[in-house]
């Protein structure tokens, strides 16, 4: 199941107001929100007690409420939306990328803050597997960091965030790969976000085959 909600947050707010019991609608803000979520998913979705229990979720539910209160931006609320979404263990269970209304495509998913090339992870090592914009990474490079931070703790941050059935985590990291098959690639909507550039380009510390690790300065697509 994915979520097929535009403007959810909005959404979810006006529907409380007719169907939720007086303690939801008493709830601070961000509680309403996942306390509506919680009731759907507990209607609507079979798997949603595979991997945890009720009351797991619910305590999961509440700390999601926690979360979209406390959260200042709407990527701060969509990325706790997709931790959650992400506990479900589920590999139709995402907030998807296609859903989304214009003005949430704009805020969340907008660039250039790509980076130019595309890779695969072996294991925690991210590999080049084209140069897409010429700026001299060869296939087989591998990107030992990204603005300091190495590709391991990278796909670490990223990994909660990605959709699979249970503890596949080799169908994540696939996924957190770049190959350029989809409108939408997991990587190019999850690490901007929870990463916001800094600078107008990425630096990048690369080590290529039969070359020294080296620093280059890359502009985003």
């Amino acid at each position: 199941m994915t979520i097929d909600r535009r403007n959810f947050l909005t959404l979810a707010a006006g529907g409380v107001a007719l169907t939720a019991a007086p303690a939801i609608l008493r709830a601070q803000p961000g509680q309403a929100d996942a306390a509506l979520l919680a009731r759907a998913y507990e209607t609507l979705h079979p798997g949603l007690y595979r991997y945890a229990s009720p009351r797991q979720m619910a305590a999961r539910f509440a700390r999601l409420g926690d979360a979209l209160g406390a959260a200042s931006t709407l990527a701060g609320k969509y990325l706790a939306l997709s931790r959650l979404l992400g506990t479900i263990r589920c590999g139709h269970t995402y907030a998807n990328f296609y859903n989304q209304s214009d003005s949430v495509v704009s805020a969340l998913f907008a660039g250039p803050n790509r980076l130019p090339f595309r890779f695969r992870w072996l294991g925690t090592r991210m590999i080049v597997t084209a140069d897409t914009e010429n700026v001299g990474l060869a296939p087989g490079t591998e990107v030992l960091a990204v603005d300091g931070r190495p590709a391991a703790a990278i796909l670490t941050a990223l990994l909660p965030l990605a959709r699979a059935d249970g503890s596949n985590d080799a169908k994540r990291r696939a996924l957190l790969g770049v190959e350029g098959r989809d409108g939408y690639e997991s990587f190019d909507v999850y690490y901007p976000l929870l990463f916001p550039m800094r600078a107008p380009d990425f630096t990048l510390t690369v080590r290529a085959p039969g070359v020294g690790k080296r620093t280059l300065r890359v502009a985003p697509i």
